[in-house]
């Protein structure tokens, strides 16, 4: 990603993320990873959006290509 927004948000802690709406499941690209440490989930939207979420045991890492700003009531949208 050559600009990168990166989110860190403690276990426990719920956020949604408004994305674009319309869309379904398969036209978004979704690569998800496991591993004993994390597990990950990268998804490309059509409109070149990028999520690319790691959990972990105590936090929880988003990165995005686009910013995301806080609406104050749980959940984040994304800058147009």
């Amino acid at each position: 990603m050559s600009d990168e927004y990166i989110y860190t948000f403690p276990t426990g802690t719920n956020v949604s993320i408004k994305t674009p709406y319309g869309l379904k499941s398969e036209d978004i690209k979704t690569e998800i990873t496991q591993t004993a440490k994390c597990n990950r989930c990268v998804s490309t939207y059509p409109n070149g959006l990028v999520l690319d979420i790691s959990q972990y045991a105590d936090l929880t890492i988003i990165k995005s290509n686009k910013k995301l700003l806080d609406n104050n009531d749980g959940t984040m949208s994304i800058e147009l």
